[in-house]
């Protein structure tokens, strides 16, 4: 269902059923713009109030539905801003969108597993988190996923866009995958460019000069690595070559991104399983994968550590293989901790 979703997006039709669900999702993305304009317009007007609290806030977030890489970032910042304040001043703020039984979500248990030092508050309301934080004795918040959550005031607003699909087809959901217009990069203070080391210099540079007509702002370039591959359930690491036949399977919002990283390194799974964003895996849904893999021929399952932090608690004799990604600034980044170091030092 959702390969076909995706490639309904991907792909103009000009005839049959898939044509009249294009133009209709249209019309949807019309009335979802619309809401959106609504929205913005009672924040400028005074009508929806925008609340200043007196920690610091950064916030990052994307114009698209997902995918951009944030996690693997947010963990990058977290690790940046402690050379400038101790640990445990900085705290994490975020929406917790799907949780699991434990009352958490997956890019909880994510940033929990790799930033153990810092602290994690999760609910609907992000101002009564802030506030909470500011009493407890927090000084610098980052607001996971905060682009859209224009209701707490923000000292430094970053924007992430995935240089392999940064504006998710032009199209405004559900349409596309941009959850509001292109204009909204005037909101930005600083954009990075997400996944880098997919793309060709020359389209970066475009993109570039794209983002560039909307706001004069600071561009950086972030790139993922392989920090390591392991086996979930023994943890033993593995090189990539040494790796069985495997069958992939992710459930993230932009899974082109994990098809992509796979190409970049050369490794060509037999078979692969797209489940919608922070889907909650089932024993049942790791039954199912492990019966498609072994049709397939493979002899392990290949998925994010996104995905691994949900399935962790299941039972499975059949290997699982996960890619643990790092982030890493390769343009720009002295004038970035610059830009951290006098956020860090400066009076609310």
């Amino acid at each position: 269902m959702w390969r076909w979703y995706f490639s309904l997006l991907e792909n103009s039709q000009r005839y049959g059923i898939a044509w009249w669900i294009q133009k209709l999702l249209l019309v949807f993305s019309l009335f979802y713009q619309a809401g959106i304009r609504l929205r913005l317009l009672g924040y400028r007007w005074g009508v929806l109030n925008i609340y200043r609290v007196p920690i610091k806030v950064v916030s990052v977030g994307n114009l698209t539905a997902g995918g951009t890489g944030k996690t693997p970032f947010v963990e990058w910042l977290a690790k940046a801003l402690q050379k400038f304040l101790p640990s445990d001043y900085i705290c994490l703020l975020s929406r917790g969108y799907k949780q699991l039984d434990s009352g958490v979500n997956d890019e909880y248990l994510l940033l929990q597993q790799n930033l153990p030092s810092i602290a994690h508050f999760t609910g609907k309301d992000r101002v009564a988190l802030a506030k909470t934080a500011y009493e407890q004795g927090y000084r610098l918040a980052i607001l996971d996923d905060g682009f859209q959550h224009i209701r707490l005031q923000r000292d430094l607003n970053i924007l992430l866009l995935d240089a392999t699909n940064p504006f998710g087809y032009g199209k405004c959901l559900p349409a596309g995958l941009l959850r509001e217009p292109m204009y909204a990069i005037q909101r930005a203070d600083v954009v990075i460019l997400t996944r880098v080391e997919l793309c060709p210099p020359t389209s970066l540079a475009q993109l570039e000069e794209t983002v560039l007509t909307y706001k004069a702002l600071p561009i950086f370039w972030l790139k993922f690595s392989l920090r390591r591959c392991y086996e979930l359930f023994r943890g033993t690491a593995y090189t990539l070559d040494s790796l069985p036949p495997l069958f992939a399977f992710c459930a993230i919002g932009n899974p082109r991104s994990f098809l992509l990283l796979l190409e970049h390194y050369q490794i060509t799974p037999l078979g692969c399983q797209i489940y919608p964003d922070h889907h909650i895996y089932s024993q049942k849904d790791l039954d199912k994968l492990i019966q498609q893999a072994q049709r397939a021929g493979a002899k392990g399952l290949l998925t994010t550590q996104k995905d691994a932090v949900k399935i962790q608690f299941l039972r499975s004799s059949f290997p699982v293989y996960v890619f643990e990604l790092e982030a890493d600034l390769v343009k720009g980044e002295e004038t970035f901790q610059s830009i951290l170091r006098s956020l860090c030092s400066s009076d609310r």
